[in-house]
């Protein structure tokens, strides 16, 4: 399966796992293919933490890169590296993995704040993946 279509699936099964009705079973058929590429297993892991499965989660992301090698997919998921490093940022939250997020979600206010063309769905997720970090940082003061 090539990457995009890995990417494509492992959004797919992502949105099931955030609606509530997260599939299992294909996440695991997934997860069992050789060769995932990075962007689809943190895409994948953060389906297994909306779904409850936590330590799954943790163990598909062990020993695996955070940083997503550059790419612009103009079709198909319209993803780029810095979308995909905001599910990475949205995972390591998820995994309370505090200090790994802080250093994506610094990168990510600064790609948002420079002058170059990003995506409405980069815009967007780098929007919410800096907004979850900001809010788990404040909590408790009226945020």
């Amino acid at each position: 399966m090539r990457s995009y279509a890995q990417r494509i699936q492992a959004y797919r099964l992502y949105t099931l796992a955030l609606a509530g009705s997260p599939e299992l079973g294909a996440m695991n058929l997934l997860k069992g293919q050789e060769n995932l590429d990075l962007s689809s297993t943190w895409i994948l892991a953060l389906a297994y933490t909306e779904a409850g499965q936590v330590e799954v989660a943790k163990k598909l992301i062990e020993n695996v890169d955070d940083r997503i090698p550059q790419y612009v997919e103009l079709s198909y998921s319209y993803g780029s590296n810095l979308r995909d490093e905001a599910f990475i940022l949205k995972t390591l939250l998820a995994i309370g993995k505090d200090t790994d997020a802080a250093r994506l979600a610094i990168s990510m206010a600064e790609a948002l704040g420079n002058k170059k063309y990003m995506s409405t769905q980069t815009t967007a997720f780098c929007l919410m993946g800096v907004a979850e970090y900001s809010g788990n940082q404040m909590k408790g003061n009226g945020i």
